[in-house]
Parts: structure tokens; sequence; C-alpha cells
């Protein structure tokens, strides 16, 4: 469960976007917002994300 005073973000999706990851969000039963930090808690763990990361911090 995320915490209350975590970071919070706002963005701006395609209409396409918006409606696909509706769609799935309905699909699996979970909250729009929840798919979406799913999807990106995933991809910050990724070691694409890592490494994108250690070149933002020059730590390549």
């Amino acid at each position: 469960m995320i915490e209350r005073n975590s970071p919070q973000v706002t963005i701006t999706l395609s209409q396409k976007a918006y409606e696909q990851y509706l769609a799935v969000s309905k699909w699996k039963e979970i909250a729009l917002a929840t798919l979406l930090r799913q999807i990106l808690e995933r991809e910050h763990e990724s070691p694409a994300f890592s490494n994108l990361f250690k070149r933002a911090n020059g730590n390549e």
C-alpha cells in the first residue's frame, strides 16, 4: 500500500492511450491510477531504467 504522503504527479495521455489503459484497468478490475502506478513501478525496476539513471547521474 502506498503511503498518503508519497510524491504525486499529474500526467497527460493521448486519447488513444487513455482509452486503452482504461479498458485494461476495467478488465483487470482495478483503478486506472493503480494500473498506471504498476506500469511505472515495473519500468522503474527494469535494467534499462537502472542504466539510464546511472547515465543521468554521471555514474556510467
